[in-house]
């Protein structure tokens, strides 16, 4: 179910609501995903246009973000 929101976030240019484990921390962000492997996902988010990789293993979550229209 998660890489449906992977893939639907870098197919259509969305961005999606994702939980992530980073160094212990739970943390919710808004994000973009902008490329995908086997082991996890590149992403942007709207504070940070840096790319930046989260493992898949650290994705604890996600969903369509608020006001997207494709998740209602």
């Amino acid at each position: 179910m998660i890489m449906r929101f992977i893939r639907y976030s870098l197919e259509k240019d969305k961005p999606i609501r994702a939980v992530l484990l980073n160094e212990g921390k739970i943390m919710q962000l808004t994000l973009r995903v902008v490329s995908y492997d086997d082991l996890g996902f590149y992403y942007t988010t709207s504070k940070s246009k840096k790319q930046q990789y989260a493992s898949y293993n650290n994705l604890l979550s996600s969903a369509y973000a608020r006001g997207d229209e494709e998740g209602k």
